[in-house]
């Protein structure tokens, strides 16, 4: 009876074999090697760093002082060095050029807070000058700052797919990449754009507008400002630069940031808040079940300081907690938003609840229609056939396929619930979503159901009787409820 080999085995058999069938040879673990060319043929575009002197980026862990939250790290190097990508070829696409501050090169950190304690780190890029390192040949993209973050689960896949669906203000772009370290495999990784003051591709800010962090891991940077209704958040600034605010600076940041806040808790908070995107923003958190709040990170933008200038959520990041909360709001919702639900101005409720019933019957086809033309695309293959080497390098089981068809059958899960929550703080037969039910809301629904143009008629909202189509029970349902015969 013939023994079978084990798949480990085989595993490192064959790379044995190409160890010796190449020249340039990239260590794996434990002294297994594989060649850049094989590396560079699963598809995913191949980063290769090598630093001066072999250097290895390093920091120092922290831990949150008394009354803050959470670990991070500290004095974290900026290693210099060289960055190339190969795609397809043995020949690089891009090339940094050997290091120079000014001119070549780039350097290599860690960076993150408590994703910065797990075994395969991220880090951040910052290029000697500008260029795109996703390859899209267009000048507009170019930047010096990049990251490269770990996705194994794909939850940052399917947040920044829900974040193209729902409309957010700005989705940053990305690409999963094989990452080698001199001369050292490090795994898959995504290469992102970070979020930042890019007035071409990212967030356009001008020179007078800001653009910050509700941060729990303030208490780690030096200048802050501190909230004044979460005492476990401070607001931390990516632009301006904080070796770059003047007194002046200081002092009207502090005293807008103040009003800002104060508004969430009064009625005018629409003088201060964009409702559309602080709405999706929140929808989002939502939908995909976050259970952090504090390490999700809420970006907020003020693109000058002109008075009619409104605060604005400008994107999703941070997902490590996805699919976490099925039956419940998400942390995000209850610990954040909860002054702007509870308001006695019904403004962002209402805009929430609207922005709900527009998506809500088509997300679930839509996410997984995209998620799965994810799986037909030359990245999905790229991963597929870099599945190897990733595993063995950190000694994980990751199946992208099956990890994939878990994301897509989320929305399957999730939706359901979130209707159910929804329909809590929707008055029954407010079709027109406006927070009463009237003779208007009778007309809604009679344009709803004789399919006349009117983008301001939502067909989820026209269903309150919740059977799945508009027609004259539901006109009876509204006058029912608007007359007081329905409870």
């Amino acid at each position: 009876m013939k023994r079978k080999i084990p798949y480990y085995l085989l595993v490192v058999a064959l790379l044995m074999v190409h160890c010796q069938m190449a020249d340039a040879q990239i260590v794996i673990r434990d002294g297994v090697t594989v060649s850049q060319s094989l590396l560079i043929g699963t598809g995913l575009p191949l980063v290769d760093v090598v630093t001066v002197n072999g250097e290895e980026p390093a920091c120092q862990y922290v831990t949150a002082p008394p009354g803050a939250w959470g670990m991070s790290i500290t004095q974290a190097t900026k290693v210099p060095g060289r960055l190339r990508i190969y795609q397809n070829s043995d020949s690089p696409v891009y090339d940094s050029g050997e290091y120079d501050e000014h001119s070549h090169g780039m350097t290599i950190k860690i960076r993150g807070n408590t994703s910065a304690y797990q075994d395969k780190k991220p880090f951040k890029i910052k290029l000697a000058t500008s260029d795109d390192l996703l390859l899209r040949n267009d000048v507009l993209c170019m930047d010096r700052d990049w990251l490269l973050i770990t996705d194994e689960e794909l939850n940052v896949l399917s947040g920044l797919t829900l974040s193209k669906v729902l409309g957010m203000p700005w989705t940053p772009h990305f690409m999963y990449v094989n990452l080698v370290i001199n001369n050292n495999y490090r795994g898959v990784y995504m290469l992102i754009e970070s979020v930042k003051r890019n007035t071409n591709c990212r967030i356009n800010v001008s020179g007078q507008g800001m653009l910050i962090e509700g941060d729990a891991y303030w208490w780690n940077e030096d200048f802050y400002i501190k909230s004044l209704l979460d005492s476990h958040y401070g607001f931390t600034f990516k632009y301006p630069d904080s070796e770059r605010l003047s007194d002046a600076d200081v002092a009207y940041f502090t005293d807008y940031l103040a009003r800002f806040e104060q508004s969430l808790t009064c009625d005018n908070y629409e003088q201060y808040i964009d409702l559309n995107s602080f709405a999706l923003w929140c929808l989002a958190q939502d939908i995909l079940g976050s259970w952090d709040s504090g390490g999700t990170n809420r970006y907020y933008v003020r693109y000058d300081r002109r008075p009619e200038s409104l605060m604005v959520m400008p994107c999703l990041w941070d997902f490590d907690s996805n699919e976490t909360t099925i039956t419940n709001w998400s942390r995000c919702h209850t610990e954040h938003f909860t002054r702007l639900f509870n308001n006695c101005n019904p403004a962002f409720k209402l805009h929430y609840i609207r922005l709900w019933l527009t998506v809500c019957r088509a997300l679930e086809t839509e996410m997984c229609n995209r998620l799965n033309d994810f799986k037909e695309s030359s990245q999905f293959w790229g991963l597929y056939y870099s599945t190897t080497y990733n595993n063995l390098r950190w000694n994980s089981h990751v199946v992208y396929s099956s990890i994939l068809s878990q994301r897509a059958e989320w929305y399957g899960r999730r939706l359901p619930f979130l209707n159910k929550l929804v329909a809590k703080i929707h008055l029954p037969g407010d079709a027109n979503i406006d927070g009463s039910v009237d003779v208007v809301d009778v007309n809604t629904v009679i344009n709803c159901m004789l399919n006349r143009d009117d983008e301001k008629v939502i067909e989820a909202a026209c269903d309150v009787n919740a059977d799945g189509h508009v027609d004259i029970a539901d006109i009876n349902q509204v006058i029912n409820l608007m007359l007081g015969a329905v409870k």
